[in-house]
């Protein structure tokens, strides 16, 4: 199996968001993501947005500079950026969800992975913790399923 590009960004909305509005980017997602090769996740919670791309780099390069010049949003912060060997949400387009579905402390953890402003400042054990975030999210939904 090839390497994958996985790719977790961090933002927050400039504005109120509307549920109609999540679903349009996942209706996009689940359209667009397939043909491109790309999986993942976005979570969801009172404005605040984490993200997981999943696929051949380039494409997921891409799909992120797209998403990043989305004026919808703000504060735009990747805080995982690493090659793996297996997908994590290899059955989802995009799966999708609330943050509040995990658990405020989860919430509040996250949150706390966007402070560094000097990426070499960042505890590398950060991208374990948001791998052991995302797999507790994808157990939740396959458990919701």
């Amino acid at each position: 199996m090839a390497d994958v590009y996985k790719l977790v960004y961090l933002s927050f909305s400039k504005g109120e968001i509307k549920e109609d509005l999540i679903d349009t980017i996942l209706e996009k997602a689940h359209k667009n993501n397939p043909e491109l090769n790309i999986t993942g996740v976005l979570l969801h919670q009172s404005g605040v947005f984490l993200q997981l791309l999943e696929g051949p780099k380039k494409n997921v390069r891409q799909l992120f500079d797209k998403i990043s010049s989305d004026d919808r949003h703000e504060k735009i912060k990747v805080i995982c950026e690493t090659i793996v060997e297996n997908r994590l949400f290899s059955d989802w387009s995009m799966a999708s969800g609330s943050l509040s579905e995990i658990d405020i402390e989860l919430i509040n953890s996250i949150l706390k992975l966007g402070i560094y402003e000097d990426e070499r400042k960042r505890p590398e054990q950060d991208d374990e913790f948001i791998n052991q975030i995302l797999g507790r999210f994808k157990q939740h939904l396959e458990i919701s399923a």
